[in-house]
């Protein structure tokens, strides 16, 4: 199965053709979280000889280093940190704004949410010069989440309006529903509850037609959130827990495995 989705993708004109088609099927197996198919892609790369070559190496190193995020992100962030300094020097700045969106996600997982701030702003902010919108939309949305964890709820709630608008303007984020996901807590924590069940009503169309088991889970978690506080027809909370909770666990996501197993036991 691993292989047959790298066999999806024909032979292409040229090395940047090459790398480009790598680099898409590396993020559709990151987001299907078939890390086997992602270690075979990574194995059958050629020593990099070129620059295509050395550009697609430095996005996988960021892929492989955001799915290990939970595994080991310690690890993960000292080979991003190296990362950005190298693709700083090279002038590779479209590179640099993807490591340090992957940077801030494994500072927020150590539990460093000022380094992190710092990488998502960074982040965002080198994606709108280079011209990545796809980037800039996650990182806003990264950012928002951070600076709500440090009480900056203004700014966080700035940048998620931000998200959303080039999310529906541009078209941006079908492939996830993490923006979603978090405008609805967002909504529940200003004790919004139109807004909260619109949000998650939309992120439930999103999750649906996506192949994550941690995307899912996200989805559960807050949907268990909002409609804890106002019931939602046909959902029972503590069963989005629970099933959350296995999907975590599936997906390799540990902290948020054991949130979740926390959670299950305060409402059981």
């Amino acid at each position: 199965a691993a292989q047959a989705e790298l066999d999806k993708v024909g032979e292409p004109p040229d090395d940047w053709g090459a790398a480009a088609a790598d680099l898409l099927s590396a993020r559709i197996l990151a987001r299907q979280e078939d890390d086997e198919a992602l270690q075979l892609l990574w194995e059958r790369q050629p020593p990099a000889q070129n620059n295509a070559a050395r550009a697609l190496r430095v996005r996988l190193m960021a892929i492989r280093a955001f799915r290990s995020r939970s595994s080991d992100p310690e690890a993960g962030r000292e080979a991003m940190g190296r990362l950005a300094c190298h693709l700083e020097q090279c002038g590779d700045y479209a590179g640099l704004a993807m490591c340090l969106n992957v940077r801030g996600t494994l500072d927020l997982r150590l539990g460093d949410r000022v380094a992190a701030e710092a990488a998502f702003e960074r982040a965002a902010t080198i994606a709108v010069v280079t011209g990545d919108p796809y980037l800039v939309q996650g990182a806003l949305t990264n950012l928002s989440r951070v600076q709500a964890l440090r009480g900056a709820t203004v700014e966080a709630d700035r940048n998620l309006s931000a998200a959303l608008w080039l999310s529906d303007q541009l078209g941006l984020g079908r492939d996830s529903a993490q923006t979603e996901v978090w405008a609805a807590e967002r909504a529940l924590a200003r004790g919004d509850q139109s807004e909260a069940h619109a949000w998650i009503a939309r992120a439930q169309s999103l999750v649906a037609k996506l192949d994550s088991d941690w995307e899912q889970a996200h989805f559960l978690a807050a949907r268990a959130a909002v409609c804890a506080v106002w019931p939602c027809e046909g959902v029972v909370p503590s069963r989005d827990i629970a099933a959350a909770e296995r999907l975590f666990l599936r997906a390799g996501d540990e902290a948020n495995r054991a949130r979740m197993a926390r959670l299950r036991t305060r409402s059981g």
